[in-house]
């Protein structure tokens, strides 16, 4: 058995480096692993908090990226420094998308994908929400709130991660019992909330990655006798949600300037 620390939406640009060697070793007192679902910081950043959390937790970090991650550049700038350094940093720190499917037990496997909010439930016609990633990430910058530009490269972004995550997961199947995923947006309608409560129709097409939770229905109702369970995060609101029998998402709450450990996991 093993015991993951999972943290969510710790958003260490609002804190300083005591704060982030603080969390890293009280993360790593009680676990073997850390694992993130996005939102660790803004991009001028993320690189010295994921050294300096990791450093101070001496654990092996297994992340994924939130839109905020993004923030102050580009998706595809971003992504190419979490390939480099996960090269480099000797399976100290894991970018789960170009890590694939990791062992953690005999019977349970970790994958995960950044994943991406895809306007493809709730109302986004009507809609009014304006999400910051449309001024702080380059990508979407480009398109200067021409909404129907955004939400196709928003689709696109989910459609790429639910594939990627696919391949992944299949492969996990073929060797585990019990898979594991990480990804920032949470693939349930129902298990994204607002302060505990349903999300607005206006608010509901930026806080789920619908093609990411069709996916795993999908290919979960072919393997009745396999378990996934889905951590996310985003909403920084607990929810927990079944889509069908072998499949829990599980979305961790925080708070902003308070990073702290959303739930130790015990890993059979």
């Amino acid at each position: 058995m093993k015991t993951c620390a999972w943290l969510t939406d710790i958003h260490l640009n609002f804190v300083d480096s005591d704060v982030v060697a603080a969390l890293g070793r009280a993360a790593a007192s009680s676990a073997d692993c850390l694992v993130i679902t996005g939102d660790i910081s803004e991009a001028p950043h993320l690189r010295r908090h994921l050294i300096e959390l990791q450093a101070a937790a001496k654990k092996p970090i297994y992340f994924v990226l939130g839109n905020h991650d993004f923030y102050k550049s580009s998706v595809s700038i971003v992504r190419g420094e979490m390939h480099e350094l996960t090269k480099i940093s000797n399976g100290a720190l894991n970018w789960m998308p170009i890590t694939g499917v990791v062992s953690l037990t005999q019977d349970t496997a970790l994958i995960g994908h950044d994943g991406w909010y895809d306007a493809l439930c709730g109302d986004w016609q009507g809609s009014q929400f304006v999400m910051a990633d449309w001024h702080h990430i380059e990508e979407f910058k480009r398109y200067f709130l021409q909404k129907i530009d955004i939400i196709s490269f928003a689709r696109q972004l989910s459609a790429t991660a639910a594939r990627e995550m696919e391949i992944n997961l299949q492969k996990a199947l073929e060797t585990h019992k019990n898979v594991l995923a990480l990804t920032h947006v949470p693939p349930y309608e129902g298990a994204s909330k607002h302060k505990g409560r349903a999300n607005e129709p206006y608010a509901a097409p930026w806080y789920v990655s619908v093609l990411m939770g069709e996916m795993f229905t999908e290919v979960m109702r072919d393997h009745p006798d396999k378990t996934l369970t889905i951590l996310a995060g985003h909403t920084h609101s607990f929810g927990r949600f079944r889509p069908i029998q072998n499949i829990e998402c599980i979305v961790g709450s925080a708070e902003y300037g308070e990073p702290a450990i959303a739930s130790l996991l015990q890993i059979k």
